[in-house]
Formats: structure tokens, C-alpha cells, sequence
């Protein structure tokens, strides 16, 4: 097996030497579609090839780092797909000129060559561990005191939740799904029923699991409310946030309860290629969805329109390639520990904003400086993590990528050793898989709060049931000692 995965680092290397060796024989001596076409070649060969490598290796697509290299690929890399198909379409929407383009292009093939390679070194050290090994005493106790965090942290965020949705899709119906943003944002006390409401979801994996591991009905009632979630928020326009609650509960049906076959997989893909582009007409049409929107959404999926827009993330590559550091100086690393920082709430002033998102957060800075007119309405460009270590360390930021990639395989392998660790895996998808697309300051909290948060009260809970347990048995001993005495 190790033997397979060195085979894998190596080609992944031939990879980023032959992406090295274009551009340099390229950038100087081709037209822009020629470059274009021919870096979208060795994109798309790249992803198909990884794609193809990871399932061989795992034999899982359905994973913490699968899922997030297709986020990846997706947001950053989309035009390229889209350009294969249609050789007229530009690369960033024309949003730069040529020569910056051409390094934006050199980074983003280069960073999902570094997010793969790290995930190559990690399975390298690990592939033994992607098999569970239950300790006996943990798995008697865990459905027990995981129900009590599930319990706790369902009743906590219910009403915050329910509050959320009907305000928010009330706002959504009557104003469009622009007039969400125009809200008056609210910081320090005023938002902690949104922070207290973002346990609702993993409250609902942690009841499915428990319900899951003793056959009870009740897990139909937890997947229910998390498709209703869902639902809710594609109403009101949110498509991001309303597909990774599904790919979190796909994750653990598929690890707890049956696997998902690769078949049922690729049709919800092409269920969401279809519901994307309707989401973005129903953005923009507002309660009613015309004739002529169903057309555009058909048309709009033959020419893999989700793909330009969702891909427009590379956009912000592009953007801060182009403007750093001749606006603005590296950051080298600081955006990453202001936003360390976010883990503490700002819940002491009400008219102050977080440190961290006046440090950290490049997508509203990118935002005030391309589009002012955008972020005087409350929106945003977004951003990319793969500009975000450009942003801090310019080319040697591809390392971190590496780190990512790294790191991401270790978590899974961790998450696979426990059955109870499986809650782990699905609450960091619910979340995390933005991060393809924004910034490391808004996962930082939801990986602390959201997934390390209930694991670590499920940790409380179970260590006192051991006590508990420990204490009944030696009075038990104690008395059959007594009485045989």
C-alpha cells in the first residue's frame, strides 16, 4: 500500500513540475486563449486524476478531504472546467489583465497541486487507521451521554433557530434575497441568539447518531428537521449553507448507519447542478420564478452556469494577485492569528466589531476596494483560501495549502478510530467546506464552538457515567463481599 501512495506522490510531483515547465515555455510565447485553454487541460486532467487516485487509495469519496478538494476545485477552479467546453469563455470574467491572470492561473493550479500532495504525505503515515477501532467502555457509555448533549444543545437553539427562519425568510419573500444583507448588522450581546442558534444543527447529527445506534424511529424525525433546515434556507437564497447540512448528515448516514453507494452520490450532484441555478433566478425574480426562468435555468445548466458562477471565487485570487503588494503589504501569517482571536466572542459591546474581522477579513476589504457600491448594500465578493495564503505569505503561502491538505486527512483519520468521533466529522462539513471560498477567520469559531464544543461535553458526560459506573460496581463488590462474609 505504501508503495501505491509513493507511486501517487510522484506522479502528483510530475504534476506541479509539468504545470512549472508550461507556464515558463508558455507565458511569453502564446495568445491568452491559448494559455487559458491550455492550463484549463491540465486543471481539469489534474482533478479527474486525483479524483480517480483518492477513491483507489481509500475506496471513499464520501470524507472530510474529498469533500473539501471538490469545494476547492469548484470555487477556484470552475472556469477551467468551463473553458474546456467553451473556448471563447475568458478566464476571471475579464476582471484583470493578461499578465496577472497568467500568474492567478500559476497559483490556483499550483495550491490544488499542493492541497492533494499534502493529502498524499498524510495518507502515507496513516492508511492503516482508516479501519475503526471501538474501545469497549467508551462505545457502552456513548449513546447515553451523547444524548444528553444532544438533548441540551436541541433545547437551547430550537427557539433561536425557529426565530432565524421565520424573520429571515419573511425578510427574504418581502425584499428579495438582496435585502437580507441590507439588514442592520447587529455585534457584541444582540448576537448571541445567532451564535446560540448554530447548535441546532449539530444537535440534530448527534440525536440521528444516538437514535441511529439504538434503531430507534426517532432518526427519521432528526433527518427530517435537518431536510427542513435546508429547505428553509434554499428558499431564502442561501445555497451554500444549505448543502453542507446535507453533506454533513450524507457523512454520517455513511459512516453509522449504511454506506452510500457511488451511483446515489453523483445523482444528488446532478440534482444540485439543476436547484443552483434556480436558487440564483429565484434570487433575482424574488417570490415568483416565470417561464422564462425555467428556461434560462435549463439553459443555464447545459452551459454549466453554475460552474461560471461559482467558480468567479478565483476572481478574488486574481484581484489580490494583482493588488498585493502594490496596495497593500503581506500580512505574513498575522491574518491567521487575528483570526485564532475570533474564538472569544465580542459579547461585551454592542457597537464594537471583533478584532479579528477588522484584521482578518480580506473579503470585505477586497470588497470596499473593487466593488464599493456592493459593500454599501451590506454584500460581498468573497474570497478564496487560496488567495488568503497568497495574502499572507505570497508564494510560500502554497506550503500552508500543503499543511491544509495535510491536516485534513489526519482529521478524518481521526474522526474514522471512534464511532463517536463520527459526530466530529459531520459537524466540521457542516461548516467548513466554505472555507473553499472565504476565510479562515469565519471557521476558526465554528470549529471550536460547533464541533469541538459538543465532543468535548460529550467527553464531561461520559467520563462521569464511568465514575458513576465505577462507584456502583465496587458497592455492588463490596456487598456480595460482605454477605458472603
Amino acid at each position: 500500500m505504501k508503495t501505491d501512495i509513493f507511486k501517487r506522490i510522484v506522479y502528483q510531483v510530475v504534476f506541479i513540475v509539468t504545470i512549472i515547465l508550461v507556464y515558463a515555455f508558455t507565458h511569453n510565447t502564446v495568445n491568452q486563449e491559448t494559455f487559458e485553454l491550455t492550463f484549463s487541460l491540465i486543471v481539469v486532467t489534474q482533478f479527474v486524476w486525483q479524483t480517480v487516485s483518492y477513491y483507489t487509495l481509500t475506496r471513499r469519496t464520501i470524507g472530510i478531504f474529498y469533500f473539501f478538494l471538490v469545494a476547492a476545485t469548484i470555487f477556484n477552479a470552475g472556469h477551467f472546467f468551463v473553458k474546456l467546453l467553451n473556448p471563447s469563455f475568458q478566464l476571471f470574467n475579464e476582471v484583470v489583465t493578461f499578465e496577472v491572470t497568467k500568474v492567478a492561473v500559476l497559483y490556483i493550479a499550483l495550491s490544488l497541486s499542493a492541497l492533494y500532495l499534502g493529502a498524499l504525505f498524510a495518507l502515507s503515515r496513516g492508511k492503516k487507521n482508516m479501519s475503526v477501532v471501538p474501545k469497549m467502555y467508551e462505545e457502552l457509555y456513548a449513546v447515553s451521554s451523547f444524548r444528553k448533549v444532544g438533548a441540551i444543545l436541541f433545547a437551547v437553539a430550537v427557539i433561536p433557530e425557529f426565530s432565524f427562519i421565520t424573520n429571515t425568510l419573511m425578510v427574504a419573500l418581502s425584499g428579495g434575497y438582496s435585502s437580507i444583507y441590507e439588514q442592520d448588522k447587529v455585534y457584541g450581546v444582540g448576537a448571541s441568539l445567532n451564535i446560540i442558534k448554530n447548535f441546532y444543527i449539530p444537535s440534530l447529527y448527534i440525536l440521528f447518531w444516538c437514535d441511529v445506534k439504538e434503531r430507534s424511529w426517532r432518526r427519521f424525525i432528526w433527518i427530517s428537521l435537518i431536510f427542513m433546515h435546508s429547505i428553509m434556507l434554499f428558499l431564502m437564497g442561501f445555497r451554500g449553507a444549505s448543502t453542507m447540512p446535507l453533506l454533513g448528515l450524507a457523512l454520517l448516514y455513511d459512516r453509522s448507519y449504511k454506506r452510500l453507494k457511488l451511483k446515489k452520490a453523483v445523482i444528488a450532484a446532478l440534482v444540485l447542478l439543476f436547484l443552483f441555478p434556480l436558487v440564483k433566478i429565484y434570487r433575482i425574480e424574488g417570490n415568483s420564478i416565470t417561464d422564462d426562468a425555467w428556461t434560462s435555468v435549463l439553459n443555464s445548466t447545459k452551459e454549466l452556469g453554475i460552474l461560471q458562477e461559482m467558480g468567479s471565487s478565483a476572481n478574488t485570487v486574481a484581484y489580490t494577485i494583482d493588488l498585493v503588494p502594490k496596495e497593500r503589504d503581506f500580512d505574513y501569517g498575522s491574518g491567521y492569528l487575528w483570526a485564532l482571536t475570533s474564538v472569544s466572542p465580542n459579547i461585551f459591546t454592542d457597537d464594537k466589531i471583533h478584532p479579528a474581522v477588522t484584521n482578518a477579513e480580506y473579503g470585505n476589504w477586497l470588497t470596499h476596494r473593487i466593488d464599493p457600491y456592493v459593500a454599501a448594500l451590506g454584500g460581498g465578493l468573497g474570497y478564496s483560501f487560496i488567495a488568503e495564503s497568497y495574502i499572507n505569505f505570497s508564494y510560500f503561502g502554497l506550503i500552508f495549502i500543503w499543511i491544509i491538505g495535510y491536516s485534513l486527512v489526519q482529521f478524518d483519520f481521526f474522526t474514522i478510530k471512534r464511532h463517536s468521533r463520527t459526530i466530529l466529522a459531520a459537524c466540521f462539513i457542516s461548516f467548513f467546506l466554505m472555507y473553499a471560498r472565504g476565510e479562515f477567520l469565519f471557521v476558526v469559531r465554528s470549529f471550536f464552538w460547533y464541533t469541538l464544543g459538543p465532543y468535548l461535553l460529550y467527553k464531561c458526560f461520559l467520563i462521569s457515567n464511568l465514575q458513576n459506573s465505577l462507584i456502583i460496581t465496587r458497592s455492588l463488590k463490596h456487598r456480595y463481599l460482605s454477605n458472603k462474609i
